[in-house]
C-alpha cells in the first residue's frame, strides 16, 4: 500500500514536470512581459538587434510572450507606455539562444528574471 501511494506521488510529480515545461531551441529566446502596474500598457515594445515586436493594450495583471530567433549572443531592452502617459524602459538584457526570461514592468521600472 505505501509503494503504491509512492508511487502514485512520484507518478504525479514527473507528470508535472513534463507536462509543464517548455523546451525552447538553442537558437530561439522567450521572453515573458508581465503587466504590474495596476493600469494597462497602452503600448510595450521589446527591441532587439534589428527588429522590434509591439505589444498593445496589455492589461493589468496579463502576460504576453514573445519568442524570436537569437542564434547566439545577444540583447534586448523593453519599453512600455502606460495609460497615465509615463514611458519606462529596461536596461539592456544580455541573452544568448535558448533563453527564457520574464520582464515584470511595475509603475516604477521593469524587474528582468532569468528562467530556468
Amino acid at each position: 500500500m505505501i509503494g503504491l501511494l509512492l508511487g502514485l506521488i512520484v507518478g504525479i510529480f514527473i507528470a508535472k514536470i513534463l507536462l509543464t515545461s517548455e523546451t525552447i531551441s538553442p537558437e530561439y529566446v522567450r521572453v515573458t512581459i508581465v503587466n504590474s502596474t495596476g493600469q494597462t500598457i497602452n503600448k510595450a515594445t521589446l527591441k532587439h538587434e534589428n527588429e522590434a515586436f509591439e505589444i498593445r493594450d496589455l492589461s493589468d495583471k496579463s502576460e504576453i510572450k514573445v519568442i524570436f530567433k537569437n542564434a547566439g549572443e545577444g540583447s534586448y531592452i523593453v519599453t512600455a507606455l502606460l495609460e497615465n502617459d509615463s514611458t519606462i524602459t529596461s536596461k539592456g538584457i544580455y541573452i544568448e539562444g535558448g533563453y527564457r526570461m520574464t520582464e515584470t514592468v511595475t509603475n516604477k521600472d521593469i524587474h528582468t528574471t532569468y528562467d530556468k
